[in-house]
């Protein structure tokens, strides 16, 4: 059963994977400044917040990765706790926007998501009102992107 599946996704990224990685790029990029735009500060170089699908947010000054990391999966925003390097606060929260990307989400979709990101961390509102409001986010994407379209 997989190896259909493998076979899709290799002849997607053959026919649009240069496309899609540079807007998987862009919006890693877009959602970094808009989370620091929000007062969540992402580890950058240079204030470039991303050269790939990942954005690392320094979490530290609002609690534990462990801890964001529930809350954020508690309002349906998939991401990953980690370790940082103690100059950037010890404990962050990686995401990636490759599936967001996926289901045609552009920069200029990425303040959005950052206030609903900011929303979690900074707790401004209980994570479930938050999920209802991604869950709509993401039905107002449209149809999946760098695929072949159905007519």
């Amino acid at each position: 059963f997989r190896m259909p599946a493998l076979a899709t996704v290799l002849a997607e990224m053959r026919d649009f994977g240069a496309q899609y990685a540079n807007q998987v790029t862009a919006n890693s990029q877009a959602l970094g400044a808009a989370l620091a735009a929000e007062g969540v500060p992402c580890v950058n170089v240079a204030g470039v917040y991303s050269r790939s699908h990942t954005v690392l947010i320094r979490v530290a000054e609002f609690g534990q990765g462990d801890d964001i990391a529930r809350k954020l999966e508690e309002a349906d925003i998939i991401c990953t706790a980690l370790g940082l390097p103690e100059a950037q606060g010890g404990t962050g929260i990686r995401l990636g926007v490759q599936e967001l990307t996926h289901h045609g989400a552009v920069e200029s979709h990425m303040p959005r998501v950052a206030a609903l990101i900011a929303d979690v961390v900074l707790g401004r509102r209980p994570p479930a009102e938050i999920a209802a409001d991604v869950h709509v986010f993401v039905e107002q994407l449209g149809p999946v992107r760098f695929t072949w379209q159905q007519e």
